[in-house]
Order: C-alpha cells, then structure tokens, then sequence
C-alpha cells in the first residue's frame, strides 16, 4: 500500500512524497476550487437579478447581428454534391416522417399536462419545429468527426431546412421587415 502512495499522481503532475511539496500544491490548487466554487455559487444567486429586459435586448442585438455570419459560414461549407436526388428524397422523407411525430409528441403531451385541445396545443407545438442551427451544428460535426456519408449530411441538410420552413407556412407569419429596423426604447437609470 505504501508503495501505491509513493506513486500516486497529483493533479500537477508530480509524485507525492514525503517532501510534501507536491501535497502543498494540490491543497493550493483544492483551495481554488473552493474559491471558484463559491464565485460561481454567488453568480448564480444573483442570476436573477441579471436577467433584465436591458439584459436580454442586448443577447437579442447581439444574436441579430451574429448570427447571419454564422449562416454564412455554414452555407459556405456546403458542397453541390451533397445534395443528390438519394439526399433529397431522404430529407423529404426525414420530414414527412419526424416533423408529424415531433409534433404530436408536444402535443400528446400538452393534453395530458394542461387537458388543452389540440388546436391550442398546435400553437405551440409548430414553433417549436425549427431546429436550423442544431442541425446544422450536428450534421457539420458527424461529417467532419465521424466521416457521414455526403448522402445522409444532405439529407439532414434538406430535412432543417424543411422543418425550419414548416412554422411560417402552418401558422402564416409575415416575413420581417428588415428595411425599416425600429429597436424599442430603452430605459436608462438614473445618473447619480
């Protein structure tokens, strides 16, 4: 047993002996985790407090503005042959098979949760369709990582964009005037 002790490695990569130096180290670098424990035990009780209209307008500009360059670059990542008539009708059938499954999964559950009509419960099983970015993000990282076959990341490609398209047909929402952009006022405390 003594032997294991002797070899036992530390978290900074040295043996522990009976210098104890090492065992100094590790009890240092346990402190710091208690310290950032504690930090993120504070941050998260004062979460709530953070969480302002002012806070979240500024996620909302920061989105607006970031997220075209992610689509851009996302776009500029697709191939012509990923999109061959096998990718398609696979997309086609991706969608006509999950998009009706995911939602009466929402609203099956919203009629047992709430005993809401389904009509009701369409309103907001539709919007919660689009997965675009997680698509997106998923279907890069099995083609990069995991060697997807060019068929299946075009079938994916062609499934989120139909499910992504799926809300604004179904529940007929106008499409965004971005020539005119009006941003709300915002209220800024006193100086003082």
């Amino acid at each position: 047993m003594s032997d294991l002790s002797n070899r036992a490695v530390a978290v900074i990569g040295q043996r522990l002996g009976n210098d104890g130096d090492a065992a100094r180290r590790v009890a240092l670098v346990a402190d710091r985790l208690v310290g950032v424990g504690i930090a993120a035990r504070r941050f998260r009780e004062s979460l709530p407090a953070m969480a302002s209209e002012r806070m979240l307008h500024a996620v909302e500009v920061f989105a607006s503005v970031f997220a075209p360059f992610y689509f851009f670059v996302a776009g500029t990542e697709l191939r012509r042959e990923d999109f061959s008539l096998q990718s398609v009708l696979l997309g086609v059938a991706f969608a006509a098979a999950l998009v009706p499954t995911r939602l009466a999964a929402v609203m099956l559950h919203r009629r047992a949760a709430f005993r809401e009509r389904p009509i009701h419960s369409l309103r907001v099983a539709v919007p919660m369709l689009p997965t675009l970015v997680f698509t997106l993000v998923i279907a890069g990282i099995l083609r990069d990582a995991f060697l997807l076959p060019q068929y299946l990341f075009g079938a994916l490609i062609v499934y989120t964009l139909l499910n992504t398209v799926v809300p604004g047909l179904v529940l007929r929402t106008p499409a965004p005037t971005f020539d005119a952009p009006e941003l709300p006022e915002v209220e800024l405390p006193p100086k003082g």
